[in-house]
């Protein structure tokens, strides 16, 4: 099960996700990331210190929305990262395709 709270202001549209970003719901991301990406006209941060897991599906979703965001002119951030989140991060090699703070 995956949550997102959406908060949006001064260009900056902020995902607070809690739960687990998996092959059952790396699409409810994207259907949430969809209308911000097609406006093109805001930043994106991705607070996860409540997410629990995520995996390659999850991971393909990170990598699309850095990638548009790029193609916008606009930033994406991911703000709260758990030590577990940053090791898989690192094995894979997004953390230095990913900003993260």
């Amino acid at each position: 099960m995956l949550n997102i709270e959406q908060v949006a202001g001064d260009g900056v549209v902020t995902l607070n996700l809690s739960g687990r970003l998996d092959t059952s719901t790396s699409a409810q991301l994207k259907t949430e990331l969809d209308p911000i990406w097609e406006a093109g006209d805001r930043n994106i941060i991705l607070e996860l210190s409540d997410l629990q897991y995520v995996s390659s599906a999850g991971l393909r979703v990170f990598l699309m929305s850095e990638k548009k965001c790029k193609a916008n002119g606009k930033f994406m951030k991911l703000t709260g990262v758990s030590q577990t989140i940053r090791e898989i991060f690192d094995i894979v090699g997004f953390s230095g395709l990913l900003t993260i703070e």
